[in-house]
């Protein structure tokens, strides 16, 4: 039997869970864990993750004004963000592993992209 669960911050936000295979629902007590993820919170902002099924630890940075700018999984920074200085979103970048995985979209006042 799988189990699922999952724990809440005081404001309600899901900041750990996970699957278990034979055990009782809290802690997978006498079960095995299959998949397991947590979040890390500092404010409104969601600063860590890990998950299990991915192997990926996540790390995210904001700017002043609460802006995501950078997305780093397992100490490589795979995304990032800029913004004009209304706050629009004016560039994405993406930088994986593999080929083709490079993605970059600016922005321009006549075409948005």
């Amino acid at each position: 039997m799988f189990l699922s669960n999952g724990n809440y911050d005081t404001l309600g936000r899901m900041n750990g869970g996970g699957v278990c295979f034979g055990g009782t629902y809290f802690y997978c007590a006498g079960g095995q864990q299959k998949y397991v993820f947590t979040a890390g919170w500092k404010g409104a902002q969601l600063q860590s993750s890990n998950d299990t099924a991915l192997g990926q630890n996540s790390t995210y940075t904001y700017d002043g004004f609460n802006r995501l700018l950078a997305h780093t999984a397992n100490s490589v920074q795979d995304y990032s963000w800029v913004y004009d200085r209304y706050g629009n979103r004016w560039q994405q970048s993406y930088t994986g592993t593999g080929s083709g995985s490079t993605f970059s979209q600016s922005f321009n006042t006549a075409t948005r992209y």
